[in-house]
């Protein structure tokens, strides 16, 4: 087993934890009075919101983390209908493309001409 000193410790505590730290939730240092806000403006009735403090913060943390998870699931759908726009405007492209390659224009072309009663096609 590897024997540590005191700095390597304190090190290797704030390297693994300050991310966690940073990630804790804002709404743990907010007073109580801004608890029962939140909690009024996600729909808690008055009579429902805890009086103590440790009852607060479990009643926020919940409906916290069910904002979050809607928020994560909302810019997920977005992505998901971005990128389906995207793949379909690649395959229309393509089929433009196809459409306008040299052999199809010149067939399409003459196509054209012959409707509109043009004696001579276009030619490339």
């Amino acid at each position: 087993m590897q024997q540590y000193k005191r700095d390597q410790l304190v090190k290797l505590m704030n390297d693994k934890y300050t991310d966690s730290s940073n990630k804790a939730a804002a709404y743990l240092t907010w007073p109580d009075a801004r608890l029962r806000g939140y909690l009024r403006a996600h729909g808690v009735e008055d009579s429902l919101v805890p009086t103590s403090r440790p009852g607060l913060l479990q009643e926020v943390r919940i409906r916290w983390y069910e904002g979050n998870n809607r928020i994560e699931m909302l810019i997920q759908s977005i992505r998901d209908a971005v990128y389906a726009g995207v793949e379909n405007a690649e395959a229309k492209l393509s089929q433009v493309s196809i459409l306008l390659s040299p052999g199809r224009f010149s067939m399409l072309n003459k196509m054209l001409m012959l409707d509109f009663g043009v004696a001579r096609p276009y030619s490339r």
